[in-house]
């Protein structure tokens, strides 16, 4: 869209820079899970895909909605968005009916770009998107049939290498020493479902909690970091969204609760080709009274950041973590 001048459905120059802006300014909500933040439409030509994923499924759906002026442009993008939620989604993968739905989303889509963009650039790329959910139904979700974790292990194959002679034995031996302290560690991952780092003698508490707290929840996909404004936003088993505050042990119930503030406005984002509640995905608003909750009532994390309105904010459960494709290798 944004080089295209054909069927009048290019980008104008104006409007490239006002999504540039938008991707520039919600740098700092980005949780430290994705290795590469946003960048401006002018470095477009030197994205990684992973920069080309964080716009197709988190992004791009806040900053085209009030950009893009023609609406099938947008309803079309949405389409392949919903598509691709769905088939990442651990949850939504695995329910017939939604598989069903992306596939009918994909063939739409693969129609209707021939008709917005032109025939001759249906490549190889968007015709295989006719095939993916027969992927999905035998593999499980996307980023388990993905090559994005080779990728992102590119970068720690080549600190393996000490010098120029004999790189690939160089890389196996590294390898093989790797693999040999491999089972401490996957033991030492299955032993717990959270962690907490980062002790400390503040607040906030209230009524039935004690000190210490913690600062940090470990899960085996993520980092739940308190009042970290990029990290502090999980997704409960309910369907709540919490801003977490503290980490601080009950002495009734001989756990960890989280200590927190509930998003109590929760509205969808867009409702066409469906309502982006069903994905999982709000516009929030109004925060509840300091509560505490179970942290075993955790389920997600969320990537949250302003949607252009100073009332509300956007929330994306997190369906996939550059560290957690990195980890599975």
């Amino acid at each position: 869209m944004c080089s295209s001048r054909t069927y009048n459905v290019h980008i104008r120059p104006v409007q490239v820079q006002q999504i540039s802006n938008f991707l520039e300014n919600i740098k700092c909500f980005v949780p430290f899970e994705f290795n590469r933040k946003p960048r401006s439409l002018s470095m477009f030509k030197q994205w990684k895909a992973t920069e080309c994923r964080l716009l197709l499924l988190y992004t791009g759906s806040v900053v085209l909605m009030n950009v893009v002026s023609i609406d099938i442009l947008y309803s079309n993008f949405l389409t392949l968005h919903v598509a691709v939620t769905i088939l990442c989604s651990k949850r939504l993968c695995k329910q017939p009916v939604f598989v069903q739905y992306a596939e009918d989303l994909l063939k739409h889509y693969v129609v209707t770009f021939g008709n917005l963009y032109g025939h001759q650039f249906i490549s190889h790329n968007i015709h295989g998107l006719l095939h993916i959910t027969e992927d999905v139904i035998h593999i499980g979700p996307l980023n388990n049939l993905s090559t994005f974790k080779f990728e992102n292990f590119m970068q720690q194959i080549k600190k393996l290498v000490r010098k120029y002679d004999r790189p690939l034995q160089q890389i196996v031996k590294r390898l093989g020493e790797l693999n040999n302290h491999k089972s401490k560690y996957v033991s030492c991952d299955d032993d717990y479902r959270f962690k907490f780092e980062n002790p400390h003698e503040s607040g906030p508490l209230i009524e039935g909690l004690l000190l210490p707290g913690y600062k940090n929840i470990v899960c085996k996909d993520y980092v739940l970091i308190a009042n970290d404004i990029k990290n502090n936003r999980c997704i409960l088993g309910n369907g709540s969204i919490v801003l977490i505050e503290n980490v601080a042990f009950s002495n009734d119930k001989r756990i960890q609760m989280i200590i927190g503030k509930e998003y109590l406005k929760k509205i969808d984002l867009y409702t066409i080709p469906c309502k982006s509640t069903l994905l999982g995905i709000y516009k929030v608003s109004k925060l509840s009274r300091r509560k505490a909750w179970m942290v075993s009532d955790i389920i997600n994390k969320g990537f949250i950041y302003c949607s252009g309105s100073p009332m509300w904010k956007v929330v994306f459960p997190i369906l996939y973590t550059d560290t957690e494709e990195i980890q599975s290798l």
